[in-house]
């Protein structure tokens, strides 16, 4: 199974797939609307969180897809994922630490 595996990936190989490169790009960023929120009932979260947020996906795609095309990659796949956070930076010091990384390094 092992070479099989190995086989499928090789593309000098005559048992080589039809291997498909699929880039992802995860764009997690601060979201202010958090703020907003306090006090409103779930559903009226829910509701106020998912408009504003297709909005906000709708604008990050155009843009995303406008550079793609512009910088000539247009034959190329991406995954564009989305994500807020109330504090990213919060995020980011607290990924490295688990990863043990020090970012000044």
């Amino acid at each position: 199974m092992q070479q099989a595996i190995c086989d499928y990936f090789d593309p000098y190989s005559d048992r080589a797939g039809n291997v498909r490169h699929i880039y992802t790009c995860l764009v997690g960023y601060d979201e202010s609307l958090y703020g907003n929120l306090v006090g409103a009932t779930d559903e009226e979260v829910e509701n106020y969180f998912r408009t504003k947020y297709i909005e906000k996906a709708v604008r990050t795609y155009n843009s995303f897809s406008g550079k793609v095309k512009n910088a000539g990659l247009s034959e190329m796949q991406f995954v564009l994922i989305l994500l807020p956070f109330k504090n990213i930076n919060k995020l980011r010091e607290d990924f490295q630490s688990k990863l043990r990384v020090n970012p000044n390094d």
